[in-house]
């Protein structure tokens, strides 16, 4: 959780392949593939079991204030989460919580809304106080706003802090 103003971005994909049992067949530009040329390719769909679920179980266990606000499907098994998201906030010096998931899904809506796309990464990390506004529709910006009045009691000038998003 150190770094949050360096490191903007840390993934937790779980594994991701396609069996080679010899019953599929793969296709690229209409030329067959060996899906032996590629590494780390299992012959049992079994060795692509783990998901985000028991990644995060791990995760959680050290880091117990991580929260998700995203999880995004497999490819493998379709009905799996592969993609782990947690959006941290926070200050060079102190990790304030998460993002839940509401923020992420208004941030999404209303970046497609105006770019029609969405985006996996922010163009700035560094958002400033203004995050705090969403705590009237996120239970978990509401819980890091609490943590982020706490410092302002001693010093009031952390009002001035700058803010840091980091999606992990």
């Amino acid at each position: 959780m150190r770094n949050l103003q360096k490191v903007q971005h840390v993934s937790f994909i779980a594994y991701r392949s396609v069996p080679q049992n010899g019953k599929l067949s793969f296709y690229a530009d209409g030329k067959k593939i060996d899906p032996g040329n590629f590494q780390m390719i299992p012959t049992d769909v079994e060795d692509m079991s783990i998901t985000t679920e028991e990644m995060f179980g791990v995760i959680h266990n050290q880091f117990p204030q991580l929260k998700p606000c995203a999880w995004l499907n497999g490819t493998t098994v379709y009905e799996t989460f592969k993609f782990l998201i947690i959006v941290n906030l926070g200050t060079k010096k102190q990790l304030y919580g998460n993002m839940g998931k509401t923020t992420i899904e208004m941030a999404q809506m209303f970046y497609h809304l105006f770019f029609r796309r969405y985006f996996a990464f922010l163009k700035s990390p560094k958002t400033g106080s203004k995050i705090f506004l969403l705590l009237f529709f996120d239970p978990q910006i509401r819980k890091s706003f609490i943590v982020f009045l706490k410092p302002l009691l001693k010093n009031p000038l952390s009002l001035f802090n700058r803010i840091i998003v980091k999606t992990e």
